[in-house]
């Protein structure tokens, strides 16, 4: 996770000094990111990956 978002020019120390409410956010942002490259990822190969 922490390499996503240094990706985007934010740091690690930045995010693990964060308070654990807006750590929550960050999860959240992330997860988002991921279900999105997911259904990317479904929609170029033509399936869910299940076979």
């Amino acid at each position: 996770m922490l390499c996503h978002f240094l990706n985007r020019g934010i740091t690690p120390d930045k995010v693990i000094n964060l308070p654990y409410g807006e750590k929550l956010f960050y999860k959240a942002a992330y997860e988002i990111y991921c279900e999105d490259e997911y259904e990317k990822i479904k929609a170029l190969t033509g399936g869910d990956g299940n076979g």
